[in-house]
């Protein structure tokens, strides 16, 4: 009887016959054909590793730049200042540490390091494999002394090569299923720090009152963080349109021609509207 078989393309196409005198040329024929396609397995996964450890190697090594150019910017603000100022906004600092934690995202996304090192633990586990494959048929054959095998050292053979071609497949699909898992948990993680980040994002409110605020012949003014001052009159104010986390609000206005000042800091919640109440001393 004869078996036509298909090596994926390595060797071309061959006949496997059972015929008596020609069991060993097709058991050496199989095993070529099988060992032939395992080891195009590890030159994939030895070829296809180096990209991987390009990129992630990169993407770790400017991560790690980034973040450590982060932690020195407010050091050399303070050393090197022009006018009382700092020569380097400590705001860059955040820049910088969002560029870091944007390298780490991008590796995590597209697997690099993952990946590299799931390619090196398959080609070593392969490599391994064939190895001992190859030894074992040796072993197998040494036994025939020369001799044709009979059905039943045959069969064995052929249960033999069986259970190769299923560890091999076996140690390709657990690599494939470790980048499935992997690539779905990177996903719903970015997609649940997408939404608390939008979350975040939601601006807030603060309804301020200044107990003595009417008492300011030409009204108070009000400076949150940085920002202009804005003049009110009365008692309350409120402030649309603000970013959540605290703000220092600045207050100031002239009673009885003298000024007075008033400061302090309000937590403003992501949608929501805090209250401050204060007065001018």
């Amino acid at each position: 009887m004869a078996v036509t078989t298909d090596d994926l393309g390595h060797t071309g196409r061959f006949e496997l016959s059972w015929q008596s005198g020609k069991i060993l040329e097709s058991l050496n024929s199989l095993f070529d054909s099988i060992t032939t396609e395992t080891e195009s397995a590890i030159n994939w996964y030895l070829k296809s590793k180096l990209p991987k450890r390009r990129w992630a190697t990169r993407l770790r090594v400017g991560s790690i730049f980034f973040a450590v150019v982060a932690g020195l910017i407010p050091i050399l603000g303070q050393i090197f200042n022009k006018d009382g100022k700092p020569a380097i906004q400590p705001a860059w600092a955040a820049v910088a540490l969002g560029v870091a934690a944007g390298l780490v995202l991008l590796d995590r996304f597209f697997g690099f390091s993952s990946a590299w090192m799931r390619y090196i633990e398959a080609e070593l586990n392969l490599r391994q494999l064939n190895q001992e494959f190859q030894m074992d048929w040796e072993t197998t054959k040494a036994t025939w002394m020369g001799m044709e095998p009979s059905t039943d050292q045959l069969r064995s053979a052929l249960v033999q090569f069986k259970a190769f071609v299923t560890q091999v497949n076996t140690i390709v699909r657990q690599e494939t299923d470790a980048w499935i898992q992997e690539f779905q948990t990177t996903l719903k993680q970015i997609d649940d720090a997408s939404s608390a980040k939008a979350a975040t994002n939601t601006l807030g409110a603060v309804n301020v009152t200044v107990t003595n605020g009417d008492s300011c012949e030409n009204g108070w003014t009000l400076t949150i963080d940085q920002g202009s001052a804005t003049t009110h009159r009365g008692k309350t104010a409120a402030v649309r349109d603000l970013i959540p986390g605290i703000h220092t609000l600045k207050i100031s206005g002239a009673i009885a021609e003298k000024l007075r000042q008033a400061e302090t800091a309000v937590s403003v919640a992501a949608g929501g509207t805090a209250a401050i109440e204060t007065s001018l001393q």
